[in-house]
């Protein structure tokens, strides 16, 4: 997509051999120098500043993001995953599906890189999903187990 940058912020680029690895890398896979932006690690309580500068999160394969997912839809920020066979693959798909946008969920490699290009082509579409991912995951905070209740009204009891 023209003018996209991607951002990869990780504890790994702390070592400066380790970041230039991964710009080389990125650049023979056809991501020019000019549009990766590599950060280095930085505690929760700052790395959450980091989201008004992303539009969508791109979440990592074959492992999701997990808490990091959550994070980014916590923050307005839309996830794409490319689930696989492993939980540890799957966990954001699910984070989706509740919240109603399992459609950002691909099927395959091709399906995850049009879904990101049709997000990030539709700027009016995605101004409206940032806008309301907040109150989307408010709602879908789990709601105690009915036998959780029954313990906790019979110990109170």
């Amino acid at each position: 997509v023209p003018g996209s940058r991607l951002l990869v912020q990780a504890r790994a680029l702390d070592d400066a051999q380790n970041a230039e690895r991964f710009a080389v890398q990125a650049q023979a896979s056809g991501i020019p120098r000019d549009r990766l932006v590599l950060r280095r690690f930085q505690p929760a309580e700052l790395a959450a500043r980091v989201y008004r500068e992303i539009d969508i999160a791109l979440d990592p394969f074959p492992f999701c993001g997990g808490q990091t997912s959550l994070d980014a839809l916590w923050m307005g920020v839309p996830v794409v995953t490319l689930p696989g066979e492993l939980i540890a693959s799957r966990q954001t798909t699910s984070f989706l599906a509740n919240i109603g946008l399992s459609q950002y969920a691909a099927r395959d490699p091709s399906t995850y890189r049009d879904t990101v290009i049709a997000l990030a082509r539709d700027t009016g579409a995605l101004a409206e999903l940032r806008a309301g991912l907040r109150a989307r995951m408010q709602a879908m905070r789990p709601k105690k187990p009915t036998f959780t209740a029954d313990m906790l009204d019979t110990a109170n009891s």
